[in-house]
């Protein structure tokens, strides 16, 4: 048990700890909280345009024909790690929407994907932005029901409802791993 002096101790220890958890200032304090990365400012010159790539932490062009990762998520499932690269289409306000189709079947390979944007969720490059880190979960049982197919995947950058660029890759899906 802690007697008296114990519990005045373990009081002003509580006090000096939250007086130096401030927000800055004039005051002292750890000094003014991180607000994250910049934003990312975009000059308009002419028509916005998007490219669909792959990567984690990076942006990573893909060529019409070429393949793409088949990714055994945390959870179980499988997905394509997808980036964005987009220039004279300020991110303020953009819904990017990912589809993987192929003509097989009436209905997408991948659950609904929407990434509502602004100018701290991107990351510069060059003339415009980089969206990574989105993903398009398949909805499938086994990675053998869309490995090695050839599927067309789709990224849609949206305002308001309606499309301004959009760009779409036909890829063969691998699996790396096997």
């Amino acid at each position: 048990m802690v007697g008296g002096d114990g519990v005045k101790r373990a009081w002003t220890m509580l006090a000096a700890w939250a007086a130096g958890c401030g927000e800055g200032g004039e005051g002292g304090g750890a000094g003014p909280t991180d607000a994250g990365p910049p934003a990312v400012e975009v000059a308009v010159t002419g028509p916005a345009r998007v490219e669909l790539g792959a990567g984690t932490t990076r942006f990573e062009a893909l060529a019409e024909g070429g393949t793409i990762e088949l990714v055994l998520g945390p959870q179980g499932g499988w997905h394509l790690d997808l980036t964005v690269r987009a220039v004279n289409l300020p991110p303020d306000g953009v819904t990017l929407r990912y589809e993987v189709r192929d003509d097989t079947r009436a209905t997408p390979w991948n659950f609904p994907v929407a990434a509502s944007l602004n100018a701290r969720r991107v990351a510069a490059d060059g003339e415009g932005w980089v969206r990574v880190g989105d993903r398009a979960v398949f909805d499938v049982r086994a990675a053998s029901e869309v490995e090695g197919r050839v599927l067309r995947v789709t990224v849609r950058a949206e305002r308001g409802g309606a499309a301004v660029a959009e760009d779409s890759r036909a890829l063969r899906v691998v699996d790396a791993v096997r």
